[in-house]
């Protein structure tokens, strides 16, 4: 896998990450989460477990993942990166293909990413990338070793995965 990473990223992207809010206590053998438990933003007011999803516990969630990443880019020296592959099938995503992006700006994509208005890869081609995936499963890799936005994050109450390679690495 790694030698797939550094044919997309170059030879810098060793650490990758995958960052949730689902406990690993509630996997299966195959890695599968077996809870019942909200997976989009689109779920408010639904109910899971038999607790209501509300807006601000869907804030809460929400904000710890974007301090997690802010803290990603912050601890691997990230200035800028670029969107790839940008998808805006609603018309509201404010990422255009090839824009680039500082901190500030990549963690409200990640939001908007994060809420399913749209998505993209955001990169730094040898040193960076974040991924959003389905089912809120954000992917970090990076040319640094993380540990203190792994910590951070942890400390938020996210679970980190360590040696977690994107699935939107093939995606190129």
């Amino acid at each position: 896998m790694f030698g797939r990473v550094r044919q997309y990223l170059g030879v810098g992207v060793i650490h990758q990450y995958r960052l949730t809010k689902y406990d690993p206590a509630l996997r299966d053998s195959s890695g599968g989460y077996t809870g019942d438990d909200w997976t989009a933003f689109a779920e408010i007011g639904e109910t899971f477990a038999g607790v209501p999803l509300t807006l601000a516990t869907y804030l809460t969630v929400e904000t710890n993942h974007l301090v997690a990443l802010a803290s990603f880019i912050d601890e691997s020296g990230i200035s800028v990166v670029v969107a790839e592959g940008v998808e805006d099938a609603q018309g509201v995503f404010r990422v255009r293909e090839g824009d680039e992006l500082s901190p500030t700006r990549a963690i409200e994509a990640a939001r908007q990413m994060l809420r399913e208005e749209g998505w993209c890869r955001l990169v730094d081609r040898d040193r960076f990338y974040i991924h959003v995936g389905w089912d809120y499963y954000v992917y970090v890799g990076s040319e640094i070793a993380c540990e203190g936005s792994v910590e951070l994050a942890e400390e938020r109450g996210l679970f980190v995965d360590r040696e977690f390679p994107s699935p939107y690495l093939n995606t190129v």
